[in-house]
């Protein structure tokens, strides 16, 4: 294989790389619906993307090496190690951040009323969450961390009458994004 031939590979094995990983997670956080995407995630993180970063930087040591007298051929070498390299903390963030947005449900909600909500406190599988207030048809999203399985309560103030419904009645870790309305009634 010409070395031209290979320092392609190299730069096609690390741009596939960040590109399907990336594409992978992103998907997975603005719909996590779709919870076995990102477990086909970490499949191809460990089990398809790792290999492939180690091929493209052997192929590149290997370029660089019959590039010996060759400034400009060996300058390239190194930025597209880099470029290989450089997917290695881009998995780690993303098994950090993807961690961190399994094991945390974001709720949105959302005052469907005419009236003025206070106090707006969430419970249930976790820690409390508190939102002060919410106008009329305005919506706040909150980062809820799940400890547990269990239902998620709202607790909260309309017109002077304290209010309970329940968000959900069974929640677990996997990272679920929910619209809720709140209602006056």
């Amino acid at each position: 294989m010409k070395l031209r031939a290979l320092h392609f590979l190299s730069i096609f094995f690390a741009l596939l790389t960040t590109i399907a990983s990336s594409l992978i997670f992103w998907l997975w956080f603005w719909n996590p619906a779709w919870g076995d995407l990102a477990i086909y995630g970490a499949i191809y993180l460990f089990y398809l993307s790792t290999p492939l970063c180690i091929l493209g930087i052997l192929f590149e040591i290997w370029v660089r090496y019959k590039n010996k007298g060759n400034d400009v051929a060996r300058k390239k070498n190194v930025r597209t190690i880099l470029l290989t390299v450089f997917n290695i903390p881009l998995a780690v963030f993303y098994l950090w951040f993807g961690n961190i947005v399994y094991n945390t449900n974001r709720i949105t909600l959302i005052n469907a009323s005419e009236s003025r909500m206070d106090h707006l406190v969430v419970s249930g599988a976790g820690d409390l969450k508190v939102v002060d207030h919410l106008e009329p048809k305005e919506s706040k999203t909150i980062w809820y961390k799940i400890k547990q399985e269990g239902s998620l309560q709202l607790n909260y103030k309309i017109n002077g009458t304290d209010k309970n419904i329940t968000i959900d009645s069974y929640v677990h870790v996997g990272g679920e994004k929910y619209d809720f309305p709140i209602h006056s009634n």
